[in-house]
């Protein structure tokens, strides 16, 4: 019967699952529910620690929030926890960057400086250190691909040869280090000191004192 059983909803990507066969696997347990409401059990997310319009009404009523790891554990769709020790996220990524361990490759730092005009900060010269040659080096969050690191040439010379990036970076007073997969940018403005998550047209989706504070916010859109 359906009113006893829990209620149960959908929010992100699930990495393994297309929706279809979460809502297939869960349906002989569970009533999903497509919209979080007052009497909903359960909000299954990427990251339960994100903070998505969904994640912020369940908080409100009162509804468990649960990760998709979890909820495949309690249906027995996995045997166990997977190992993700090894998984280099962004925040991982931050962790290093605002250590004192992080290498900083004062040469590349000294380029991008002329290049710009400016003076970078600590955490700026060590991103730029891992802007290498790489194009397909992807950052995660702990389910998905959320961000890729710019080539060191795509810092330098952002519109370059192959015209990749659009937007007159120089103009603007901003570093980009990283690109957001659907054209949205990562920058550092060195005129205002701030770090801005910036679509591909220019417009700001957000902006924070620091890296840490924007990368969150781009996880909570991938939630």
């Amino acid at each position: 019967m359906l009113d006893e059983m829990l209620k149960v909803c959908f929010t992100g990507t699930c990495p393994d699952y297309t929706r279809a066969e979460l809502v297939e696997m869960a349906e002989e347990e569970y009533e999903v529910r497509d919209s979080v409401t007052k009497d909903l059990d359960i909000l299954v997310c990427a990251d339960p620690n994100a903070s998505s319009s969904k994640l912020q009404k369940a908080a409100k009523y009162g509804v468990k929030i649960m990760s998709y790891k979890d909820f495949l554990l309690k249906l027995e769709y996995l045997d166990d926890e997977e190992e993700d020790e090894d998984l280099y996220t962004w925040r991982k990524m931050i962790d290093e960057l605002e250590s004192n361990n992080c290498e900083i490759d004062n040469e590349k730092v000294e380029k991008v400086e002329k290049a710009y005009g400016m003076k970078a900060p600590d955490i700026l010269k060590r991103f730029i250190t891992k802007c290498t040659d790489d194009d397909d080096n992807y950052i995660c969050n702990e389910y998905q691909n959320c961000f890729r690191i710019l080539t060191f040439d795509e810092v330098i010379d952002p519109k370059g040869k192959n015209k990749k990036l659009k937007l007159d970076f120089k103009e603007m007073g901003c570093v980009p280090v990283a690109d957001c997969i659907n054209a949205d940018f990562i920058v550092y403005n060195y005129k205002t000191g701030n770090w801005i998550w910036i679509e591909g047209d220019g417009s700001i989706m957000f902006e924070g004192e620091s890296l840490r504070e924007v990368l969150g916010v781009l996880d909570d859109d991938c939630a």
